[in-house]
C-alpha cells in the first residue's frame, strides 16, 4: 500500500484490537489482567506506577494518566508518528489487504456490531493468550 492511498481508519480499529498491537509490542506478558482490563506500567511515558496504564478489552481502548486512545492512538504514540501512518504501519504489520481495510460493507445496527466486535476481540485474546503461553514454553 502506497502512503497516498488513503486508509479508513474506523475499518482499521475495527479489524485490528488493542491486545493484538499489544501482542505486536510483547507488551501482553508485561500487564497484569483484571477482568476486561489490564494494567501496568505505561509503555509510552514509562515510570514506576504499575496502575498508570489501564486497558479495557471490551472498548478496545487504553489510557494512562497523560492520555488515551484507541489502536491508531497508541500506535501513533510509539512510533512517534501521526495517525495516517499508524493506520499505514497497522495495515502492514496485520496484513490487511486495501479491499479489507476499505471494506464499508458492515453492519449499521448497533447491537450487530457490538457482538462482531465481542467475538473478535474475544477469538484475538485466546490467540494472544496461545502465543503468550507457547513463547513462555519456548522460553523455560
Amino acid at each position: 500500500m502506497s502512503k497516498s492511498q488513503s486508509v479508513d481508519f474506523r475499518a482499521v480499529k475495527r479489524k485490528v484490537t488493542i491486545l493484538q498491537v499489544l501482542e505486536h509490542y510483547d507488551l501482553v506478558s508485561k500487564l497484569h489482567r483484571n477482568g476486561d482490563s489490564l494494567t501496568g506500567t505505561c509503555p509510552i511515558h514509562g515510570g514506576d506506577n504499575k496502575t498508570a496504564f489501564h486497558i479495557s478489552i471490551s472498548k478496545n481502548r487504553w489510557n494512562c494518566f497523560q492520555c488515551s486512545g484507541n489502536v491508531l492512538d497508541f500506535v501513533a504514540k510509539m512510533e512517534k508518528v501521526s495517525r495516517p501512518k499508524a493506520a499505514h504501519l497497522l495495515v502492514q504489520w496485520f496484513n490487511l489487504s486495501r479491499n479489507l481495510v476499505a471494506d464499508r460493507g458492515q453492519s449499521n445496527d448497533p447491537i450487530t456490531n457490538s457482538r462482531l466486535r465481542k467475538d473478535i476481540t474475544l477469538q484475538a485474546f485466546k490467540e494472544v493468550i496461545i502465543a503468550s503461553a507457547r513463547r513462555s514454553r519456548v522460553l523455560s
